[in-house]
């Protein structure tokens, strides 16, 4: 289900409110992640998070690339819609977790065929 610039805005808002104890008033959307104290830790927590609530996988340098809670929240909402049009854009981890799981447990030489293979 695709989400709004407005939602994904509001679940920032009130994620960064119980993070920092900042009132959900004084967060301006406008205002750098950094300058909220977000460093690399809390940046990876809050896309797993993020990830969770919207249901799809995220790169976590998405904060550094779209640094505000507006930026980032209007680059999702596109992206959601992308997603509702064409659902196979939609990649997941775990499929290629379990693409190379597959590929360790073959013998070197059918793993490297399959790699090569142009199919």
């Amino acid at each position: 289900m695709p989400h709004s610039a407005a939602d994904i805005q509001v679940w920032f808002i009130n994620y960064l409110s119980q993070l920092t104890q900042i009132d959900p008033q004084a967060i301006d959307i406008r205002e750098s992640f950094e300058n909220y104290g977000l460093g690399s830790v809390e940046a990876l927590t809050l896309s797993g998070d993020l990830e969770n609530w919207l249901g799809v996988e995220l790169s976590p340098m998405l904060l550094y690339s779209y640094p505000t809670i507006e930026a980032l929240a209007q680059y999702l909402s596109l992206q959601s819609e992308s997603l509702k049009a064409d659902p196979q854009l939609q990649w997941r981890s775990n499929d290629l977790e379990q693409v190379l799981t597959n590929i360790e447990q073959m013998p070197e030489e059918e793993a490297v065929k399959a790699l090569r293979a142009e199919d």
